[in-house]
Protein backbone atom coordinates (compact mmCIF):
# COMPACT_ATOMS: atom_id res chain seq x y z
CA UNK A 1 0.00 0.00 0.00
CA UNK A 2 1.15 3.58 -0.46
CA UNK A 3 0.54 6.88 1.33
CA UNK A 4 -0.32 10.32 -0.02
CA UNK A 5 3.37 10.98 -0.65
CA UNK A 6 3.56 8.00 -3.00
CA UNK A 7 6.06 6.18 -0.77
CA UNK A 8 5.38 2.58 0.10
CA UNK A 9 4.68 1.85 3.76
CA UNK A 10 6.21 -1.37 4.98
CA UNK A 11 3.61 -3.83 6.25
CA UNK A 12 4.54 -5.07 9.71
CA UNK A 13 2.85 -5.80 13.03
CA UNK A 14 5.84 -4.23 14.78
CA UNK A 15 6.25 -0.88 13.00
CA UNK A 16 4.97 0.87 16.14
CA UNK A 17 6.47 -0.80 19.22
CA UNK A 18 6.53 1.73 22.04
CA UNK A 19 8.77 1.76 25.13
CA UNK A 20 7.21 2.50 28.50
CA UNK A 21 9.24 3.02 31.69
CA UNK A 22 7.80 2.27 35.12
CA UNK A 23 7.64 5.12 37.61
CA UNK A 24 10.72 5.38 39.77
CA UNK A 25 8.82 4.56 42.96
CA UNK A 26 7.82 1.24 41.34
CA UNK A 27 11.45 0.33 40.65
CA UNK A 28 14.46 -0.86 42.69
CA UNK A 29 16.19 1.99 44.52
CA UNK A 30 19.39 2.75 46.49
CA UNK A 31 21.43 -0.07 44.99
CA UNK A 32 25.23 -0.21 45.08
CA UNK A 33 26.65 -2.37 42.32
CA UNK A 34 30.21 -3.25 41.37
CA UNK A 35 29.60 -3.41 37.61
CA UNK A 36 32.80 -4.22 35.73
CA UNK A 37 33.93 -6.46 32.91
CA UNK A 38 32.42 -7.31 29.53
CA UNK A 39 29.10 -8.86 30.62
CA UNK A 40 25.69 -7.27 31.12
CA UNK A 41 26.28 -7.01 34.91
CA UNK A 42 22.63 -7.69 35.74
CA UNK A 43 20.75 -10.90 34.89
CA UNK A 44 17.23 -12.13 35.65
CA UNK A 45 15.21 -15.31 35.95
CA UNK A 46 11.43 -15.37 36.09
CA UNK A 47 11.56 -14.64 39.84
CA UNK A 48 14.85 -12.91 40.74
CA UNK A 49 17.58 -10.67 39.45
CA UNK A 50 21.29 -10.99 40.28
CA UNK A 51 23.77 -8.15 40.54
CA UNK A 52 27.36 -8.24 41.84
CA UNK A 53 27.97 -5.67 44.58
CA UNK A 54 30.81 -4.32 46.66
CA UNK A 55 32.26 -6.06 49.73
CA UNK A 56 34.59 -8.82 50.86
CA UNK A 57 34.76 -11.94 48.71
CA UNK A 58 32.33 -11.74 45.84
CA UNK A 59 28.91 -10.66 47.16
CA UNK A 60 25.93 -10.73 44.78
CA UNK A 61 22.51 -9.20 45.33
CA UNK A 62 19.75 -11.75 44.67
CA UNK A 63 16.44 -9.94 44.76
CA UNK A 64 12.81 -10.97 44.06
CA UNK A 65 11.33 -9.18 41.04
CA UNK A 66 8.08 -8.62 42.90
CA UNK A 67 9.70 -6.73 45.82
CA UNK A 68 10.24 -3.13 44.72
CA UNK A 69 11.33 0.03 46.51
CA UNK A 70 14.49 0.86 48.46
CA UNK A 71 17.24 -1.62 49.28
CA UNK A 72 18.11 -1.55 52.99
CA UNK A 73 21.63 -1.22 54.41
CA UNK A 74 21.94 -4.90 55.38
CA UNK A 75 20.46 -6.33 52.20
CA UNK A 76 21.36 -10.07 52.21
CA UNK A 77 23.80 -11.26 49.57
CA UNK A 78 25.01 -14.48 48.03
CA UNK A 79 28.71 -14.69 48.90
CA UNK A 80 30.18 -18.03 47.85
CA UNK A 81 33.45 -16.91 46.23
CA UNK A 82 36.86 -15.76 47.47
CA UNK A 83 37.14 -13.02 44.83
CA UNK A 84 34.89 -10.55 42.99
CA UNK A 85 32.07 -11.95 40.86
CA UNK A 86 32.29 -10.73 37.25
CA UNK A 87 29.22 -12.38 35.69
CA UNK A 88 26.10 -14.32 36.62
CA UNK A 89 23.48 -16.35 34.77
CA UNK A 90 20.23 -18.09 35.68
CA UNK A 91 19.19 -21.58 34.66
CA UNK A 92 16.50 -21.35 31.96
CA UNK A 93 14.80 -24.34 33.62
CA UNK A 94 14.95 -23.39 37.30
CA UNK A 95 14.25 -19.83 38.46
CA UNK A 96 16.12 -20.58 41.70
CA UNK A 97 19.41 -21.81 40.21
CA UNK A 98 22.08 -19.17 39.60
CA UNK A 99 25.62 -19.51 38.27
CA UNK A 100 28.35 -17.08 39.34
CA UNK A 101 31.76 -16.57 37.70
CA UNK A 102 34.60 -15.08 39.70
CA UNK A 103 38.14 -13.76 39.70
CA UNK A 104 38.97 -16.70 41.99
CA UNK A 105 39.12 -18.96 38.86
CA UNK A 106 35.91 -20.85 39.70
CA UNK A 107 32.26 -20.84 38.78
CA UNK A 108 29.70 -21.88 41.36
CA UNK A 109 26.08 -23.00 41.29
CA UNK A 110 23.79 -21.80 44.07
CA UNK A 111 20.15 -22.55 44.86
CA UNK A 112 18.07 -19.62 46.10
CA UNK A 113 15.34 -20.47 48.64
CA UNK A 114 11.68 -19.68 48.14
CA UNK A 115 11.02 -15.98 48.60
CA UNK A 116 14.69 -15.09 48.14
CA UNK A 117 17.63 -14.89 50.51
CA UNK A 118 16.64 -14.88 54.19
CA UNK A 119 20.15 -13.88 55.22
CA UNK A 120 23.66 -13.90 53.80
CA UNK A 121 24.19 -17.20 51.96
CA UNK A 122 27.75 -18.54 51.92
CA UNK A 123 27.20 -22.13 50.75
CA UNK A 124 27.02 -23.09 47.08
CA UNK A 125 25.53 -26.28 45.65
CA UNK A 126 28.35 -26.98 43.18
CA UNK A 127 31.86 -25.76 42.38
CA UNK A 128 33.35 -25.82 38.87
CA UNK A 129 37.13 -25.64 39.12
CA UNK A 130 39.57 -26.05 36.26
CA UNK A 131 40.28 -22.70 34.64
CA UNK A 132 43.86 -21.48 35.16
CA UNK A 133 43.00 -17.78 35.30
CA UNK A 134 40.09 -15.61 36.42
CA UNK A 135 36.74 -16.18 34.76
CA UNK A 136 35.10 -13.81 32.34
CA UNK A 137 31.56 -14.87 31.27
CA UNK A 138 29.07 -17.62 32.07
CA UNK A 139 26.08 -18.92 30.06
CA UNK A 140 23.67 -21.83 30.66
CA UNK A 141 22.84 -24.16 27.77
CA UNK A 142 19.39 -23.27 26.34
CA UNK A 143 18.14 -26.84 25.82
CA UNK A 144 20.18 -29.33 27.88
CA UNK A 145 19.63 -29.51 31.62
CA UNK A 146 22.56 -28.79 33.96
CA UNK A 147 24.97 -27.74 31.19
CA UNK A 148 26.95 -24.52 31.65
CA UNK A 149 29.69 -22.81 29.62
CA UNK A 150 32.34 -20.47 31.05
CA UNK A 151 35.07 -18.36 29.49
CA UNK A 152 38.30 -17.28 31.14
CA UNK A 153 41.40 -15.16 30.75
CA UNK A 154 43.17 -18.48 30.14
CA UNK A 155 41.70 -18.11 26.59
CA UNK A 156 39.43 -21.16 26.86
CA UNK A 157 35.71 -21.83 26.89
CA UNK A 158 34.83 -24.82 29.05
CA UNK A 159 31.51 -26.68 29.24
CA UNK A 160 30.44 -28.31 32.49
CA UNK A 161 27.94 -30.83 33.75
CA UNK A 162 27.05 -28.91 36.89
CA UNK A 163 25.30 -31.88 38.53
CA UNK A 164 28.52 -33.93 38.23
CA UNK A 165 30.77 -30.89 38.85
CA UNK A 166 32.95 -31.97 35.93
CA UNK A 167 34.13 -30.47 32.64
CA UNK A 168 32.57 -32.34 29.70
CA UNK A 169 33.65 -30.28 26.66
CA UNK A 170 35.60 -27.21 25.71
CA UNK A 171 37.36 -25.08 23.12
CA UNK A 172 40.87 -23.69 23.59
CA UNK A 173 41.71 -22.31 20.13
CA UNK A 174 41.44 -18.59 20.90
CA UNK A 175 44.79 -16.77 20.52
CA UNK A 176 43.70 -13.74 22.56
CA UNK A 177 41.06 -12.52 25.02
CA UNK A 178 37.55 -13.87 24.44
CA UNK A 179 35.29 -10.80 24.29
CA UNK A 180 31.92 -12.59 24.12
CA UNK A 181 30.35 -15.97 23.45
CA UNK A 182 26.77 -17.20 22.98
CA UNK A 183 24.96 -20.52 22.45
CA UNK A 184 22.69 -20.84 19.43
CA UNK A 185 19.03 -21.64 20.07
CA UNK A 186 19.41 -25.41 20.55
CA UNK A 187 22.93 -25.34 21.96
CA UNK A 188 24.54 -27.21 19.06
CA UNK A 189 27.03 -24.39 18.42
CA UNK A 190 28.76 -21.55 20.21
CA UNK A 191 29.76 -18.28 18.55
CA UNK A 192 32.58 -16.25 20.06
CA UNK A 193 34.27 -12.92 19.41
CA UNK A 194 37.93 -12.44 20.21
CA UNK A 195 40.37 -9.57 20.62
CA UNK A 196 42.06 -10.76 17.40
CA UNK A 197 38.93 -9.34 15.62
CA UNK A 198 37.84 -12.79 14.44
CA UNK A 199 34.51 -14.53 15.03
CA UNK A 200 34.47 -18.29 15.56
CA UNK A 201 31.61 -20.76 15.28
CA UNK A 202 32.24 -24.14 16.89
CA UNK A 203 30.71 -27.20 18.49
CA UNK A 204 32.51 -27.53 21.85
CA UNK A 205 32.01 -31.31 21.66
CA UNK A 206 34.23 -31.47 18.53
CA UNK A 207 37.78 -30.37 17.90
CA UNK A 208 38.49 -27.16 16.00
CA UNK A 209 36.26 -24.35 14.80
CA UNK A 210 33.60 -24.99 12.19
CA UNK A 211 34.13 -21.47 10.85
CA UNK A 212 36.49 -18.56 11.57
CA UNK A 213 35.94 -15.22 9.85
CA UNK A 214 36.78 -11.54 10.18
CA UNK A 215 34.50 -9.54 12.44
CA UNK A 216 34.36 -5.78 12.95
CA UNK A 217 37.53 -3.84 12.17
CA UNK A 218 37.72 -1.65 15.30
CA UNK A 219 39.86 -2.48 18.30
CA UNK A 220 37.15 -2.14 20.96
CA UNK A 221 34.84 -4.88 22.21
CA UNK A 222 32.80 -6.89 19.70
CA UNK A 223 29.82 -8.94 20.88
CA UNK A 224 28.06 -11.72 18.98
CA UNK A 225 24.36 -12.52 18.85
CA UNK A 226 22.61 -15.52 17.27
CA UNK A 227 19.56 -14.65 15.13
CA UNK A 228 18.33 -18.20 14.62
CA UNK A 229 14.82 -17.43 13.40
CA UNK A 230 16.26 -15.61 10.35
CA UNK A 231 19.23 -18.02 10.02
CA UNK A 232 21.83 -15.30 10.62
CA UNK A 233 24.50 -14.43 13.13
CA UNK A 234 25.13 -10.83 14.13
CA UNK A 235 27.86 -8.84 15.85
CA UNK A 236 28.05 -5.33 17.27
CA UNK A 237 31.19 -3.33 17.81
CA UNK A 238 33.23 -0.62 16.14
CA UNK A 239 34.92 0.13 12.82
CA UNK A 240 38.38 1.67 12.52
CA UNK A 241 36.96 5.21 12.86
CA UNK A 242 35.18 4.24 16.14
CA UNK A 243 31.76 4.23 14.48
CA UNK A 244 29.51 1.77 16.30
CA UNK A 245 28.33 -0.84 13.81
CA UNK A 246 26.09 -3.86 13.47
CA UNK A 247 27.04 -6.62 11.03
CA UNK A 248 25.14 -9.72 10.01
CA UNK A 249 26.40 -12.91 8.35
CA UNK A 250 24.86 -16.00 6.82
CA UNK A 251 26.53 -18.86 8.77
CA UNK A 252 26.66 -20.91 5.52
CA UNK A 253 28.77 -18.23 3.80
CA UNK A 254 30.83 -16.07 6.14
CA UNK A 255 33.33 -14.75 3.60
CA UNK A 256 31.59 -11.36 3.58
CA UNK A 257 28.98 -9.75 5.87
CA UNK A 258 25.41 -10.22 4.71
CA UNK A 259 24.56 -6.70 5.90
CA UNK A 260 26.32 -3.78 7.62
CA UNK A 261 24.59 -0.97 9.52
CA UNK A 262 26.31 2.13 10.89
CA UNK A 263 24.80 3.13 14.24
CA UNK A 264 26.48 6.17 15.87
CA UNK A 265 29.75 7.55 17.25
CA UNK A 266 29.17 6.83 20.94
CA UNK A 267 32.03 5.26 22.88
CA UNK A 268 30.30 2.58 24.96
CA UNK A 269 30.14 -1.10 24.02
CA UNK A 270 26.75 -2.34 22.82
CA UNK A 271 24.71 -5.08 24.50
CA UNK A 272 22.69 -6.99 21.85
CA UNK A 273 19.45 -8.90 22.52
CA UNK A 274 17.54 -10.93 19.94
CA UNK A 275 13.83 -11.83 20.18
CA UNK A 276 13.51 -15.07 18.26
CA UNK A 277 9.70 -14.94 18.35
CA UNK A 278 9.20 -11.64 16.53
CA UNK A 279 12.60 -11.03 14.85
CA UNK A 280 13.37 -7.86 16.80
CA UNK A 281 16.93 -6.86 17.64
CA UNK A 282 17.52 -4.58 20.66
CA UNK A 283 20.85 -2.73 20.88
CA UNK A 284 21.66 -1.01 24.18
CA UNK A 285 24.83 1.02 24.66
CA UNK A 286 26.76 0.95 27.92
CA UNK A 287 27.23 4.44 29.26
CA UNK A 288 24.42 5.98 27.23
CA UNK A 289 20.69 6.15 27.75
CA UNK A 290 19.38 4.58 24.56
CA UNK A 291 17.96 1.21 23.55
CA UNK A 292 17.56 1.16 19.77
CA UNK A 293 15.44 -1.61 18.29
CA UNK A 294 15.02 -2.99 14.79
CA UNK A 295 12.92 -5.54 12.94
CA UNK A 296 14.90 -7.94 10.75
CA UNK A 297 13.27 -9.35 7.61
CA UNK A 298 14.26 -11.47 4.60
CA UNK A 299 13.92 -8.57 2.16
CA UNK A 300 16.29 -5.65 1.53
CA UNK A 301 17.22 -3.51 3.37
CA UNK A 302 16.80 -6.40 5.90
CA UNK A 303 17.25 -4.32 9.08
CA UNK A 304 14.41 -1.86 9.71
CA UNK A 305 14.71 0.77 12.44
CA UNK A 306 11.60 0.85 14.67
CA UNK A 307 12.27 3.30 17.48
CA UNK A 308 14.48 4.09 20.45
CA UNK A 309 14.00 4.18 24.20
CA UNK A 310 15.71 7.40 25.31
CA UNK A 311 16.73 8.33 28.84
CA UNK A 312 18.80 11.08 30.42
CA UNK A 313 20.32 8.49 32.78
CA UNK A 314 23.05 6.28 31.28
CA UNK A 315 22.76 2.53 31.72
CA UNK A 316 25.57 0.41 33.15
CA UNK A 317 23.90 -2.87 32.26
CA UNK A 318 20.70 -4.45 31.00
CA UNK A 319 18.75 -7.67 31.70
CA UNK A 320 16.00 -9.15 29.55
CA UNK A 321 13.33 -10.98 31.53
CA UNK A 322 12.02 -14.35 30.25
CA UNK A 323 9.19 -14.02 27.74
CA UNK A 324 6.84 -15.76 30.19
CA UNK A 325 7.08 -12.61 32.36
CA UNK A 326 5.46 -10.28 29.81
CA UNK A 327 1.93 -8.97 30.35
CA UNK A 328 -0.04 -10.19 27.33
CA UNK A 329 -3.08 -8.13 28.38
CA UNK A 330 -0.97 -5.01 27.67
CA UNK A 331 0.41 -6.43 24.40
CA UNK A 332 3.86 -6.33 26.00
CA UNK A 333 6.49 -8.17 23.93
CA UNK A 334 9.61 -7.50 26.06
CA UNK A 335 10.56 -6.31 29.54
CA UNK A 336 14.01 -5.13 30.58
CA UNK A 337 15.79 -4.10 33.76
CA UNK A 338 18.08 -1.09 33.17
CA UNK A 339 20.93 -0.88 35.69
CA UNK A 340 21.58 2.82 36.36
CA UNK A 341 23.96 4.61 38.74
CA UNK A 342 22.15 3.66 41.96
CA UNK A 343 18.81 2.19 40.92
CA UNK A 344 17.20 -0.21 38.44
CA UNK A 345 14.52 0.96 36.02
CA UNK A 346 11.90 -1.34 34.48
CA UNK A 347 11.23 -0.70 30.78
CA UNK A 348 8.41 -2.39 28.88
CA UNK A 349 8.07 -2.62 25.08
CA UNK A 350 4.47 -2.80 23.91
CA UNK A 351 2.52 -3.07 20.65
CA UNK A 352 -0.22 -0.42 20.90
CA UNK A 353 -3.53 -2.19 20.31
CA UNK A 354 -7.07 -1.77 21.55
CA UNK A 355 -7.98 -5.37 22.15
CA UNK A 356 -9.29 -7.35 25.11
CA UNK A 357 -8.41 -10.77 23.70
CA UNK A 358 -5.10 -12.61 23.38
CA UNK A 359 -3.22 -11.36 20.31
CA UNK A 360 -1.94 -14.61 18.85
CA UNK A 361 -0.24 -12.92 15.88
CA UNK A 362 2.27 -11.13 18.14
CA UNK A 363 2.65 -14.08 20.53
CA UNK A 364 3.72 -17.20 18.61
CA UNK A 365 4.55 -20.24 20.70
CA UNK A 366 7.64 -19.32 22.67
CA UNK A 367 10.51 -20.83 24.63
CA UNK A 368 8.95 -22.97 27.36
CA UNK A 369 11.89 -23.02 29.76
CA UNK A 370 11.93 -26.80 30.13
CA UNK A 371 14.84 -28.97 28.94
CA UNK A 372 14.64 -31.03 25.77
CA UNK A 373 17.60 -33.27 26.68
CA UNK A 374 19.94 -34.26 29.47
CA UNK A 375 23.60 -33.32 29.75
CA UNK A 376 24.59 -36.88 28.81
CA UNK A 377 22.35 -36.83 25.71
CA UNK A 378 23.82 -33.52 24.54
CA UNK A 379 27.36 -34.75 25.12
CA UNK A 380 26.56 -37.89 23.08
CA UNK A 381 25.67 -35.68 20.10
CA UNK A 382 21.97 -34.87 20.48
CA UNK A 383 20.81 -31.47 19.17
CA UNK A 384 17.17 -31.54 20.20
CA UNK A 385 15.08 -28.44 19.42
CA UNK A 386 13.89 -26.30 22.31
CA UNK A 387 10.48 -26.98 23.84
CA UNK A 388 7.89 -24.27 23.12
CA UNK A 389 4.51 -23.38 24.56
CA UNK A 390 1.72 -20.85 24.17
CA UNK A 391 1.59 -17.68 26.25
CA UNK A 392 -2.20 -17.60 26.02
CA UNK A 393 -3.61 -17.58 29.56
CA UNK A 394 -5.06 -20.99 30.41
CA UNK A 395 -3.69 -22.67 27.29
CA UNK A 396 -2.50 -26.24 27.56
CA UNK A 397 1.22 -26.54 26.95
CA UNK A 398 4.54 -27.49 28.37
CA UNK A 399 5.26 -27.81 32.07
CA UNK A 400 5.55 -24.63 34.09
CA UNK A 401 8.87 -23.03 33.23
CA UNK A 402 11.40 -22.20 35.87
CA UNK A 403 9.81 -24.45 38.50
CA UNK A 404 12.15 -24.92 41.49
CA UNK A 405 13.65 -28.41 41.47
CA UNK A 406 15.68 -30.35 43.97
CA UNK A 407 19.35 -30.17 43.05
CA UNK A 408 22.09 -32.22 44.66
CA UNK A 409 25.43 -32.23 42.87
CA UNK A 410 27.50 -35.39 42.81
CA UNK A 411 30.80 -35.15 44.59
CA UNK A 412 33.61 -34.27 42.21
CA UNK A 413 37.08 -35.78 42.48
CA UNK A 414 38.32 -32.43 43.80
CA UNK A 415 35.63 -32.44 46.50
CA UNK A 416 36.49 -35.99 47.51
CA UNK A 417 40.16 -35.03 47.84
CA UNK A 418 39.21 -32.02 49.98
CA UNK A 419 37.01 -34.19 52.21
CA UNK A 420 39.84 -36.73 52.65
CA UNK A 421 42.23 -33.91 53.53
CA UNK A 422 39.75 -32.65 56.09
CA UNK A 423 39.43 -36.15 57.61
CA UNK A 424 43.23 -36.55 57.73
CA UNK A 425 43.61 -33.12 59.35
CA UNK A 426 40.94 -33.96 61.92
CA UNK A 427 42.60 -37.27 62.72
CA UNK A 428 46.04 -35.62 63.01
CA UNK A 429 44.58 -33.09 65.42
CA UNK A 430 43.03 -35.88 67.50
CA UNK A 431 46.33 -37.80 67.56
CA UNK A 432 48.11 -34.69 68.79
CA UNK A 433 45.51 -34.25 71.55
CA UNK A 434 45.96 -37.88 72.66
CA UNK A 435 49.76 -37.56 72.64
CA UNK A 436 49.50 -34.44 74.82
CA UNK A 437 47.19 -36.25 77.24
CA UNK A 438 49.61 -39.22 77.35
CA UNK A 439 52.54 -36.91 78.04
CA UNK A 440 50.66 -35.38 80.98
CA UNK A 441 49.93 -38.82 82.44
CA UNK A 442 53.61 -39.77 82.23
CA UNK A 443 54.75 -36.55 83.90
Amino acid sequence: MSGASGKFVRASKFRHVLPKAEKKENSYLDIKSSASGDGNFIKASGEFFSLPTTGGGGPVFIHPLTVKGKFHANQPTLNVHKGPVVDTDWSPFNDHMVATASDDCTAKISIIPEGGLHGHQEESAATLAGHDKKLHLVHFHPAAENVLATSSYDLSIRVWDVAKQTQIAGFADHPDLIQSFEWNINGSLIASSCKDRMIRLFDPRASGAASTFAGLSGGKQTRVVWMDSVSKIGAVGFDKSSMRQFMMWDPRNTAEPFHTLDLDQSAGAIMPFWDNDVNILYLAGKGDGSIKYFEVTDEAPFVHYIDENRSNEPQKGLALLPKRNVDTSQCEIARYLRLLTNWIEIVSFQVPRKADTFQKDIYPDTYAGVPSMSADEWLAGANNPIVVKSLQPGAAGAAVAGTPKAFVAAKSAAHEVEELRAVVAQQASRIQELEEELAKLKA
